[in-house]
């Protein structure tokens, strides 16, 4: 189903609204380097948020509609069967989150191990949300495979230019 983005505009003007907020509060006094760290990382968090579970605020009257079938427990059950574009799938699912494992491990003090389970904590959240929003969003248990490996690899890269810098 296409996505209507007038449908997002409400969700997109919270989300510069709460940016300017946590700037004011937040960044604002911080160092130039890690207020374009965390801005990115705000960033990749908005996208995240904007392929994963907008429209949020114009959907709200169809909240818990049709949530008794939206459950996928089977892994890439999709790219077994053949059904859909599931390489596209897949593939947009590991790079919707390589920015946040890359940013997320550069602000969380270069922890591998937290950065990755950040990446799959929030995809957990993300699919478990998903059901409830809306009758064409479901729980994909493939979907946080993928998500926590682009986490993974960002993550990576992150650490590999960071510790490549300090040799």
């Amino acid at each position: 189903m296409t996505r209507n983005i007038l449908q997002s505009i409400p969700d997109l003007v919270l989300l510069i609204v709460l940016y300017c907020y946590i700037y004011e509060k937040y960044l604002k006094r911080d160092s130039r380097k890690n207020k374009v760290l965390l801005s990115c990382l705000y960033l990749s968090w908005s996208l995240i948020l904007y392929f994963t579970l907008m429209p949020l605020l114009v959907d709200i009257p169809n909240l818990f509609d049709g949530i008794t079938t939206r459950f996928n427990f089977i892994p890439f059950v999709d790219a077994i069967n053949g059904y859909g574009s599931y390489v596209e799938q897949i593939a947009g699912n590991i790079l919707l989150f390589v920015p946040l494992g890359t940013f997320l491990y550069c602000c969380n003090k270069h922890n591998f191990a937290k950065t990755v389970l950040f990446g799959f904590l929030l995809s957990l959240c993300i699919e478990v949300i998903q059901p409830f929003l809306s009758t064409y969003r479901i729980f994909d248990v493939t979907d946080m495979i993928n998500n926590t490996l682009g986490t993974l690899i960002g993550a990576g890269i992150a650490c590999t230019i960071i510790h490549g810098r300090q040799d």
